[in-house]
């Protein structure tokens, strides 16, 4: 028994059905993978806006730690030449008066030696701070550029339009197929 054999009208059905299939499919798809492509990168701007402001904040608390070592450190060293500049006053009372010398301008000499040294300590201190907050802002600075130069692409969406016209080209690409042309007229029709 043989097939029964489709009209040309029903092949050009059939085939414009398959090509609308086939362009919807694929433009779903392409929908999806551009989705996916974008969802990516923002994933990745993200994590990369996280690392960045992680690393500034663990540098930003090590510059902490280390300024407050530092006020510690000075306030040491004032409290320890403070101390010896008192073992030394009581060390000069006590030969002062055998030497002859005068115990007051002794004193007032140390209390200004003191003075003068814990100046200088303080004055340093605010050197360091000043550069340690210089690190603050470069390490700001630091995420702050990082996070503006994570990439991102543009993604481009496929239109439904495009879509469409595929469709449209291959259904006419089917007609011319599947039509016949009459050769008095030089019309295409299907039958």
């Amino acid at each position: 028994m043989c097939a029964p054999m489709l009209s040309a009208s029903a092949m050009f059905a059939a085939s414009l059905a398959v090509s609308a299939v086939t362009g919807v499919v694929q433009y779903v798809g392409q929908q999806q993978a551009a989705q996916a492509q974008y969802d990516a990168q923002v994933t990745n701007a993200e994590n990369g806006r996280n690392a960045a402001i992680a690393d500034m904040i663990q540098k930003s608390a090590d510059i902490n730690s280390r300024e407050e070592q530092e006020r510690a450190a000075v306030g040491l060293r004032n409290m320890n030449a403070s101390e010896e500049t008192r073992r030394a006053a009581a060390t000069a009372m006590a030969t002062s008066e055998s030497a002859g010398l005068s115990f007051d301008a002794l004193l007032a000499d140390y209390d200004q030696q003191y003075l003068s040294y814990a100046d200088a300590q303080m004055q340093q201190l605010g050197f360091n701070v000043e550069q340690l907050q210089r690190n603050r802002e470069g390490i700001e600075a630091e995420a702050e550029s990082r996070i503006n130069t994570i990439p991102m692409q543009p993604v481009t969406f496929p239109g439904f339009a495009s879509t469409l016209l595929g469709i449209g080209g291959q259904a006419l690409g089917a007609y011319d197929t599947f039509s016949v042309r009459d050769p008095l007229t030089g019309q295409r029709t299907l039958t």
